[in-house]
């Protein structure tokens, strides 16, 4: 994980204990740092997951290495993240649905994580390490989420 996701996790996570405390302005945080990371993975996911720079985004050299499968694989497991993030922050504000949510991202993440883990074996590279540590984390929370 890269040290944007680390420091919006964390944050993520104090801010939602607070909300927890009854602090104000707890809830507010924890939507915006959750919105965030959310947007981090979804519509710019290939970008973030390919470790592509945003002023890189219409040069072909930051493209070279990459294949089209990778772009295509990167915006999947964006995708899949999204849903856990986003699952993760309405179970934290109690909002309607949540478990649905929860469980649909649980059952992405299950697909989306086997698929990258059966590619980390055929090609171990660091893209495919650093997505089944992402994956992995986050379907730990989700489950974590689902039982309590």
């Amino acid at each position: 994980m890269r040290k944007s996701e680390i420091i919006l996790l964390s944050l993520a996570i104090l801010s939602a204990y607070l909300k927890s405390i009854s602090v104000p302005g707890g809830a507010f945080l924890t939507t915006i740092l959750l919105g965030t990371l959310a947007l981090f993975y979804s519509p710019m996911g290939f970008l973030y997951l390919n470790n592509i720079k945003f002023s890189g985004i219409f040069s072909k050299e930051s493209y070279r290495d990459i294949s089209g499968m990778q772009i295509l694989g990167a915006i999947f497991i964006g995708k899949a993240l999204a849903v856990s993030v986003v699952g993760a922050l309405f179970t934290l504000q109690s909002w309607p649905r949540a478990n649905l949510l929860l469980s649909g991202a649980l059952m992405l993440d299950l697909v989306v994580g086997a698929i990258v883990f059966v590619k980390f074996f055929q090609t171990p590279t660091p893209y495919f390490r650093q997505n089944i540590t992402r994956i992995g984390i986050w379907l730990l929370i989700t489950i974590l989420l689902l039982i309590f």
